[in-house]
């Protein structure tokens, strides 16, 4: 190995070139052991970084065997008959992935989602034609030369073959690391782990009513990528920073994050609540509070204080809605749900943000701009672009023209962001969001240095985009 050369991956970040999953998992280990660096996430082609590295010291691709895994799989998957004819191995496709010990090259997509080397060359089968808008999770997928086991329900275009018995994600905790090795064994006669059982607070902030989507969000966690795991967290960070300061949280304390009306109750406990548009409450045991909606927000958000007490998973109390971690049970909240209350204190004064929502978004250019159609940035910062209603809190759709990939571009799996602008076969850009897959196929035009500015906008408005200086 020699010393990289990085480019800029975004103003956070920066990212250079690898030889393999080897050397890319030797620099993302050595990378994360400097002080200056918060994270380091690797594919087989790419390596990226956040904070001041020192890259002259090559570190030693002499590294340690990663731990075995022993995942009991059924081989029911809806994809099976077709996988197996279109392999060749006919009735011996269950023996052939049970024979071979496959290798996590490296962790990305999602939280625990590891890409799996080493099948029978038989089995290296294109994607899907049409992806499946909804994969359960446990399911045991096949594409592109890759295995892997889907850690949550999302969509896929992988061959379904099977299901894997254990949770990837046990206690919160990923299974998977880059480097580990995986046998799959004979799951038939396996013992089934009972699902967690949840208990419910007694007293704190009740649910009254619930209109629209809601979940529980904190200023996301950091150091996690290398994992499989985005930031999450609030979609705007600011503005619950604002709700948290004034009832006295940190700016990052667990709260509720709202795309519609609420009603809140104090169920047997007093409460002091607070929103982003700066208003402030306090309840006796039993009252309510009823919230309205604007429609020209994207998101709002309701700190109590104290802050909510959820479980910690990952380094934070958020919730990653796609892949069910975190929050109130890795789920949306409902009627009914009671959230019990911390006792953080020392937040700070929060000024609301100030936000020009006619003024031009500032955009690093990306990485792979050799991968676009001439003119492709100039086109970007010359759109006016529409936010898609289709968005949500993995990306934001824009909407508006379509920006074409160079003839022959071959697509690599590479690190992902927050702020950065993928751009798929269709041509239609795509803004990565809190809950981003970490690494990903699809060329990055550009990375935006304002993300929040860009997500405080409403769904159906408009944005345009300038180069940052």
């Amino acid at each position: 190995m020699s010393p990289p050369r990085p480019v800029a991956l975004g103003a956070a970040a920066r990212r250079f070139r690898v030889g393999g999953s080897r050397e890319g998992r030797a620099w993302a280990a050595a990378l994360r052991a400097q002080t200056g660096v918060r994270e380091a996430w690797h594919t087989e082609t790419h390596v990226a970084f956040m904070g001041e590295a020192a890259l002259d010291a090559v570190p030693s691709a002499d590294l340690d065997a990663g731990r075995l895994h022993e995942l009991p799989v059924v081989f029911d998957g809806p994809d099976r008959e077709e996988v197996a004819r279109a392999s060749g191995l006919g009735r011996g496709l269950d023996a052939a992935l049970l024979e071979n010990e496959l290798d996590v090259s490296f962790v990305g997509f999602a939280p625990g989602f590891g890409y799996l080397r080493g099948l029978d060359a038989r089995l290296h089968l294109p994607r899907r034609a049409s992806p499946r808008p909804r994969v359960p999770a446990g399911a045991l997928a096949l594409a592109g030369g890759f295995a892997g086991v889907y850690p949550g329900p999302t969509a896929g275009g992988w061959h379904l073959v099977g299901r894997v018995l254990v949770p990837l994600v046990p206690d919160g905790a990923p299974l998977l690391a880059s480097g580990d090795r995986i046998q799959l064994v004979d799951g038939r006669d396996a013992t089934l782990q009972e699902p967690r059982a949840w208990t419910d607070a007694e007293a704190g902030l009740l649910l009254a009513e619930v209109r629209g989507l809601a979940f529980v969000q904190d200023g996301g966690r950091t150091g996690r990528l290398h994992q499989g795991m985005p930031p999450s967290g609030a979609l705007l960070p600011a503005a619950l920073a604002r709700a948290n300061a004034l009832v006295g949280n940190p700016a990052g304390a667990a709260g509720i994050e709202r795309y519609g009306a609420l009603r809140l109750r104090a169920e047997g406990v007093a409460l002091e609540l607070a929103t982003d548009e700066g208003r402030r409450w306090r309840l006796g045991p039993g009252e309510e509070l009823d919230l309205a909606w604007r429609a020209s927000q994207r998101a709002g958000y309701v700190a109590v204080r104290g802050g909510l007490d959820v479980p910690v998973v990952l380094g934070g109390r958020g919730t990653h809605v796609r892949a069910q971690l975190g929050g109130h049970r890795g789920r949306a909240l409902r009627r009914g749900d009671v959230l019990p209350v911390g006792t953080l204190a020392g937040g700070t004064d929060a000024e609301a943000p100030d936000f020009d929502p006619e003024a031009p978004i500032a955009v690093v250019p990306g990485p792979d701009l050799e991968a676009f159609a001439e003119g492709s940035l100039a086109r970007l910062t010359s759109t006016r672009w529409r936010l898609s209603h289709r968005s949500d809190r993995m990306g934001t759709l824009l909407e508006g023209g379509a920006l074409a990939h160079r003839p022959g571009w071959e697509a690599r799996s590479a690190p992902l962001l927050a702020g950065a602008i993928e751009v798929p076969p269709d041509g239609v850009p795509i803004v990565l969001g809190p809950e981003h897959p970490t690494t990903g196929g699809y060329p990055v035009l550009g990375v935006v240095d304002e993300l929040e500015a860009l997500l405080r906008r409403p769904l159906g408005g408009a944005v345009r985009f300038r180069l940052a200086p």
